[in-house]
C-alpha cells in the first residue's frame, strides 16, 4: 500500500472513531520488537498467493453458510478475519492458509494453535491491543506484523482498518487474481463468530460501514482484480454478487 493514498483515509477513519495515532504507533513498534527478525518469508508468500483466487473469510452472520456451501471445494487460498478461524475449524476441519487477526475475537487461542499447525498469522497493532499482543504475538509462529499507521521494518500497513476488509487488501496486496468475500455482511447484526462479547455495538457497526467504503475503494485502487462476493445481502459496489456454484466455477 501506499502510505501517501492511506494516510488520509487512516487519519479520516480516526477523526470519526477518536483513534490516538499516537498509541497506535506505538503498539505497532512493540510488534515490531516481538516479532524481531523471525518473521514470515514475504517473498515465499506472495508467491503462494499470486495469480491465485482468494476466498476472504468475514465473521459475519453469513459466515457458516457460506463455509457450508464450499465444503469439499479445493483450489484457492483461504484467509480468515479473526473469528473466522474457529467457524473454518468446525466447519471444514484443519485450518485456513491465512488469518489476519488484532486478536480481540472469538477465541484467539485457536488463532495461536492455527499458527503451529501451518497458518500464517497477519497480526495487526493498534492502540487497544498492546497486552494481547504482548502475550500473544510470543507463542506464534510465521508471523506477518500489520498497522494502520505508517509502516516499519518488519510491520506492513497493507491497508483496510477492520480484520475483514484488512484481509482482503492483504490478499490484493500479495497478488491474487480475483477476490471472493464470504461471511462479509456488513449490516447490524454482528455474526455469532465475530466476538463473545460487544461492548459498544454502535461502534461496531460503524467499524463495518467503514469496512464497507474501504472495499469499494479497494477496487478503485487496484482495478484489474476481479471481485466477487458470495455473502448474500448487502450489495458491495464493484462487487460482482455470485452464488456457491459460481463460485466453484470460478476454481
Amino acid at each position: 500500500m501506499d502510505y501517501k493514498a492511506w494516510e488520509p483515509k487512516y487519519l479520516g477513519i480516526a477523526g470519526r472513531l477518536g483513534i490516538d495515532t499516537e498509541c497506535d504507533m506505538k503498539s505497532s513498534k512493540l510488534l515490531s520488537e516481538l516479532i524481531g527478525g523471525n518473521g514470515a518469508n514475504m517473498v515465499a508468500i506472495r508467491n503462494f498467493i499470486n495469480g491465485k483466487l482468494a476466498l476472504v473469510l468475514g465473521a459475519g452472520p453469513s459466515l457458516e453458510r457460506n463455509l457450508l456451501s464450499v465444503r469439499g471445494t479445493a483450489g484457492f487460498i483461504s484467509i480468515a478475519a479473526d473469528g473466522a478461524t474457529s467457524a473454518y475449524r468446525e466447519i471444514l476441519g484443519g485450518y485456513p492458509d491465512f488469518i489476519v487477526t488484532d486478536l480481540d475475537g472469538y477465541r484467539v487461542e485457536e488463532e495461536v494453535e492455527a499458527s503451529k499447525r501451518g497458518s500464517s498469522v497477519v497480526v495487526h497493532a493498534h492502540c487497544d491491543n498492546v497486552r494481547a499482543i504482548r502475550s500473544m504475538v510470543p507463542l506464534m509462529l510465521k508471523t506477518i506484523g500489520s498497522t494502520q499507521n505508517r509502516p516499519l521494518g518488519n510491520v506492513y500497513n497493507f491497508g483496510g482498518f477492520t480484520d475483514g476488509d484488512r484481509a482482503a487488501f492483504f490478499a490484493v496486496e500479495m497478488g491474487c487474481k480475483g477476490l471472493v468475500l464470504a461471511g462479509m455482511d456488513l449490516g447490524e447484526t454482528i455474526g455469532h463468530f465475530s466476538k463473545s462479547f460487544v461492548m459498544d455495538v454502535q461502534r461496531k457497526i460503524e467499524k463495518l460501514k467503514i469496512a464497507g467504503e474501504l472495499l469499494e475503494w479497494l477496487t478503485e485502487l487496484n482495478p484489474t482484480v476481479e471481485y466477487y462476493n458470495m455473502t448474500g445481502g448487502i450489495h458491495i459496489r464493484n462487487y460482482r454478487d455470485i452464488t456457491p456454484d459460481d463460485f466453484k466455477k470460478l476454481i
